[in-house]
């Protein structure tokens, strides 16, 4: 059988500003490019929110009924109460969409619409011209939970049959994972499966399922890019596609999402003047006329008085989307203290974000400014003030 897997699609990022249609048409993509497939799975965060405004639930709809224009090939051994006779998608949900398990989370919604099926701590078995692909999943749950659930769940892999876990969490090793706390390592994957699918990390790598791994974990990565760090520069955007019969599986980069830049400036001692200048010149280099890229500069080193990147961001407001990162050595100020590691925010905003489950925005200007004033309550209520809403 042929399979896609599509993950992190993250409906509704950046919803109502320029950047709101990404995840749709990268996603519309993905689907079209996944019409000859016999099964389609998404392994969660298929919304950026918990609870999606209804013109992005419309749009999601939209797009995920996609499937329905192409054929219907394998039979099931249960009910997807799916509408049409389309191809089956079978869906987790991810962090951004867990809600209590007496709240409907939008992957649940879907479901009752007919759009997908939705699969948590269960699984369904696909059957075709006589070969079987089984689907094991289980949806997001907290971190420090996970290799508990994992292992109630306990997911046995079905006979005769290739066998697909899916997964929704962070896993050491591959994303930052704090000492101290309980996360899902790679000798808790459970063993004889054929393929362990893993969303949620939003860089590809196929590379355990290529070497032949005994735990073939994969990271499909996600179809648009929210968080423009260094390996998502040097990565596509694309799905996986699986061939169950030959056991090869392939990445499929998306002509729709937008370039993104990862810029380093080192700087030793200069003004802001001559700053700006060189960051110019790098920033020039990439500018492409009608074309929009995403672009995280990264300043390091040491300069003469403060930095100001809302003036650079000014300036290439109209060629790009520029994010600054600043780890540089300044000159302190009467009553303050030197900011050595300004680009700890960054590492904060990883943190956080796994913590809270969205994108965290801190204007890291102000914020380390509060910080060298001594006004730390001030900066505290910046935080307390970063949207985290559903």
């Amino acid at each position: 059988m042929k399979v896609s897997i599509i993950s992190d699609t993250h409906f509704g990022y950046k919803w109502g500003e320029e950047r709101g249609e990404d995840t749709f048409e990268n996603a519309k993509e993905a689907f079209e490019e996944s019409l000859d497939s016999d099964i389609i799975l998404l392994p969660g965060d298929i919304f950026d929110k918990k609870i999606p405004k209804q013109e992005v639930l419309d749009r999601a709809f939209d797009v995920v009924a996609t499937a329905m224009e192409g054929e219907r090939t394998v039979e099931s051994d249960k009910d997807l109460g799916m509408l049409g006779d389309g191809i089956p998608v079978v869906a987790i949900h991810g962090t951004h969409e867990r809600r209590p398990s007496s709240y409907t989370n939008p992957i649940e919604l879907m479901a009752e619409s007919g759009h997908l099926y939705h699969l948590h701590n269960d699984q369904v078995v696909f059957e075709k011209n006589g070969q079987k692909v089984a689907v094991h999943g289980m949806s997001g749950v907290p971190e420090k939970y996970a290799p508990r659930v994992l292992k109630k769940f306990s997911p046995e892999p079905v006979e005769d049959a290739f066998n697909i876990l899916l997964l929704h969490q962070s896993i050491e090793g591959f994303v930052y994972t704090p000492e101290d706390e309980d996360y899902l390592t790679l000798e808790d994957l459970p063993e004889g499966f054929d393929l362990i699918v893993n969303g949620h990390i939003h860089w590809y790598n196929t590379e355990k399922f290529d070497e032949g791994d005994d735990k073939p974990l994969v990271l499909p990565g996600s179809t648009v890019t929210t968080q423009m760090r260094k390996i998502e520069a040097e990565k596509d955007k694309g799905f996986l596609e699986l061939d169950t019969e030959n056991k090869e599986l392939d990445f499929v980069p998306l002509d729709s999402p937008r370039d993104v830049h990862y810029v380093e400036l080192e700087v030793e001692g200069e003004e802001w003047s001559k700053v700006k200048e060189l960051a110019k010149e790098k920033l020039e280099d990439i500018t492409v006329p009608g074309e929009k890229p995403l672009v995280n500069l990264k300043i390091t080193g040491e300069t003469e008085g403060r930095i100001n990147p809302r003036e650079l961001k000014q300036l290439f407001r109209g060629d790009m989307f520029l994010n600054i990162n600043s780890s540089v050595k300044t000159p302190s100020r009467e009553g303050g203290t030197d900011l050595d590691s300004i680009d700890a925010v960054e590492e904060g905003k990883e943190i956080l974000e796994e913590k809270v489950g969205t994108d965290v925005e801190v204007n890291q200007e102000d914020f380390f400014s509060l910080l060298e004033k001594g006004s730390a309550s001030e900066a505290l209520e910046m935080l307390k003030e970063v949207d985290t809403s559903d």
